[in-house]
């Protein structure tokens, strides 16, 4: 006769049955055990183990995909935000300085139209004024691209 080996599902000793038998005693603690129900459950529990650890592993994926996805878009929204910092920094200065251009301009005009030695800073303060809001415009072309 052929001996299978199983365990006792009560002390957990190993066992030798002989195949074919519907039923067993552990000759350790006297347990009852049913072998159809052995060979059932046992199959099962391994099965329903199996499933168990697989979803338990694509949960913890799922978190951590998760985590993932959530430190990426707070980098990102870091960058962006640098981005629009330095973007607003870069306009206020352009803005100041063509004022600044748009003073001095202005000086120049009064101060040259008044005083007829002085005459060459009025057409330079029209140049100015003329060009300045060009200058302006490329300026703001340019930061778009």
């Amino acid at each position: 006769m052929k001996l299978i080996s199983l365990k006792c599902p009560e002390c957990s000793s190993n066992l030798q049955i002989e195949e074919g038998r519907d039923k067993c005693f552990c000759q350790y603690c006297g347990a009852e055990i049913s072998l159809n129900d052995y060979y059932s459950s046992h199959i099962y529990r391994k099965v329903d183990e199996a499933r168990i650890k697989e979803a338990e592993y694509k949960k913890e994926v799922r978190v951590k995909q998760a985590e993932i996805d959530k430190e990426v878009r707070l980098k990102e929204l870091e960058v962006e935000a640098r981005r629009t910092k330095s973007s607003i920094v870069r306009v206020v200065v352009k803005l100041i300085a063509f004022a600044i251009l748009v003073i001095v301009a202005a000086i120049f005009d009064v101060v040259g139209s008044t005083n007829f030695d002085l005459r060459g800073l009025a057409n330079t303060a029209a140049l100015i004024l003329v060009m300045a809001p060009i200058v302006l415009i490329f300026l703001f072309l340019s930061e778009k691209k």
